[in-house]
């Protein structure tokens, strides 16, 4: 009877230490993500002048910076994380690689405002204006991706 429940006992524990080792590479990867938004964002703050072909602007260091924590604080790490890039307009684009929707967000970090846009089918296309100083905000859009990789 020791026998078995000591079996139990190193079963167990096995899986404990596969579970906190899971946990643990899971903390990793996110926060390999999240250091890799960051990066992107600081790319973004250090542009000059005329970075693309002689056009574009600076971005605003103290809005990029509300950006990823605004990002960091409403955005679940276990969520799809998008690709971010600078428009020539002075905004900075999330980009979702997600077909069929396509989804994109184009981010006015001055005004802290999005521009929500997918496609809900071919001839379908979806507007929607974010106020993303608000939680609100950002839990729509956490669930408008975790619906589409849902899907």
């Amino acid at each position: 009877m020791k026998s078995a429940q000591t079996k139990l006992m190193q079963y167990l524990e096995k899986q404990y230490r596969l579970k906190q080792y899971r946990l643990k590479q899971q903390e990793e990867s996110e926060k390999y993500r999240l250091g890799e938004i960051a990066r992107h964002l600081e790319e973004i703050k250090q542009l000059q002048p005329g970075w693309c072909s002689g056009e574009g602007g600076t971005f605003s260091p103290e809005g990029i910076d509300w950006l990823f924590q605004a990002f960091k604080e409403n955005y679940p790490a276990s969520t799809l994380h998008p690709e971010m890039f600078p428009t020539v307009g002075g905004h900075v684009l999330m980009d979702w690689r997600l077909e069929p929707w396509r989804p994109t967000l184009q981010i006015n970090v001055l005004t802290k405002r999005g521009l929500w846009f997918s496609l809900l089918s071919v001839d379908e296309p979806r507007w929607k204006n974010l106020d993303l100083s608000t939680e609100a905000a950002w839990g729509w859009l956490v669930r408008q991706i975790q619906w589409m990789v849902a899907r």
